[in-house]
């Protein structure tokens, strides 16, 4: 990756979730989906586990990294956990996910942003 574009990730990355804008998310789709290289042939990513609501400040990043893995068809296993089953819950009830029925309320924030937007 080209090192601007990194610094660029790391910045958007870091900020508050509450100060990011549409801009800063567009241009982490556009660095990610447009400007980053992918090595399918790698073998098999293994997720284990607290995939979301537990990585870093915020899961809307992790998601569109999935994203890309899956549209670039990287073989990939992952191991539902907790935290993975209250996106899911809160996404079938179509519910915010400040209402937690499986995690503690720190765990919550990096979820939030997905519904700002």
């Amino acid at each position: 990756m080209d090192p601007a574009d990194y610094q660029t990730l790391v910045s958007i990355y870091e900020k508050d979730t509450n100060d990011l804008t549409r801009q800063d998310l567009d241009s982490f789709d556009e660095i990610v989906f447009s400007r980053t290289q992918v090595n399918a042939e790698a073998g098999l990513h293994r997720l284990i586990g607290d995939t979301v609501s537990d990585r870093g400040e915020n899961d809307y990043f992790t998601l569109r990294v999935m994203t890309l893995l899956h549209q670039k068809k990287v073989p990939r296993e992952e191991l539902r956990s907790n935290h993975g089953a209250e996106l899911v819950l809160a996404y079938e009830n179509l519910s915010s996910f400040n209402d937690t029925v499986l995690l503690k309320k720190g765990h919550v924030h990096s979820l939030c942003i997905i519904c700002k937007f």
